[in-house]
């Protein structure tokens, strides 16, 4: 009875689909977004993991937490120093101009999750201005754990023709639709790729390539 009930199982589980453990391939992966705004500009953070030395080329390195904070001003001009209150510790930093368009940002080094409180306070002209962000992706249905496996079972066949890969799983805005969030599913080896677009709601994979 044991041997038949061994012989079973292994029949049961030789069916199920194989999830690789990738814990060691992310070049980058998103665990939470935030937003906010105010009169002078409104402002989204972006909270995680990713390479040290960031290089998209198909190879994974070692991994860092990283915060970043990215201004889109309304007011010009808008200062390049804040201070970042983070559950009532407070840290001073410096903006950089992004060399691709009109924002600010920077990067905190650090992990921050859902359920911190985050307020971002600023001066213009003299006058002190403040943002209060809140955690949209607390919201999601589909959480980074769950994008992961549908963006992985998408690529299965693709995963069975490569070796060396690296993922990246990001929080992406819609460019069309103000408010409105993606995930952004990627893998990437040194002579190819495959990415996916996934509803942060329903599961639904929106476009692929």
């Amino acid at each position: 009875m044991k041997k038949f009930f061994l012989f079973l199982v292994l029949i049961l589980f030789s069916g199920c689909s194989f999830v690789p453990n990738v814990n060691d391939k992310f070049a980058e992966v998103h665990y939470c977004f935030f937003t906010g705004e105010n009169e002078q500009c409104s402002l989204s953070i972006w909270s995680g993991r990713r390479e040290g030395n960031y290089c998209m080329n198909g190879i994974p390195t070692p991994n860092v937490d990283f915060t970043l904070l990215v201004f889109s001003p309304k007011v010009q001009p808008f200062p390049t120093t804040c201070s970042v209150d983070i559950n009532g510790v407070s840290t001073k930093v410096t903006l950089e101009n992004s060399p691709y368009d009109d924002t600010l940002a920077c990067d905190l080094g650090c992990l921050v999750s859902k359920e911190d409180k985050i307020v971002v306070y600023f001066s213009i002209d003299n006058i002190s201005s403040m943002i209060e962000l809140s955690c949209v992706s607390s919201s999601y249905a589909i959480d980074y754990h769950k994008a992961l496996s549908i963006g992985l079972e998408k690529a299965k066949q693709f995963l069975n023709s490569v070796e060396n890969y690296e993922i990246y799983l990001k929080i992406i805005t819609s460019p069309k639709f103000a408010g409105v969030q993606f995930w952004f599913f990627k893998i990437l080896s040194s002579e190819t790729e495959f990415t996916c677009v996934i509803d942060v709601n329903s599961g639904e994979i929106l476009a692929t390539k």
